[in-house]
């Protein structure tokens, strides 16, 4: 992963609604949709951009709500 990425998936880690243009081809806004993972307290963020489909994965804890 390049720094580019490495940014993109920092802002993208705490704020998924962010407006941020793909590191590989500046064309268009990274998508993000995020996976839960049953009976853990972990999800998969998934981050790709639909222009040129250049995509990242990031493993993220929560605390579930009571």
């Amino acid at each position: 992963m390049n720094s580019a990425w490495i940014e993109a998936a920092k802002i993208l880690s705490v704020n998924p609604t962010s407006q941020v243009k793909c590191p590989e081809c500046s064309n268009s806004y990274l998508e993000v949709s995020d996976q839960y993972i049953p009976g853990q307290q972990i999800f998969e963020r998934f981050i790709k951009c639909p222009k040129c489909n250049g995509s990242s994965i990031l493993r993220m804890t929560y605390k579930p709500t009571v």
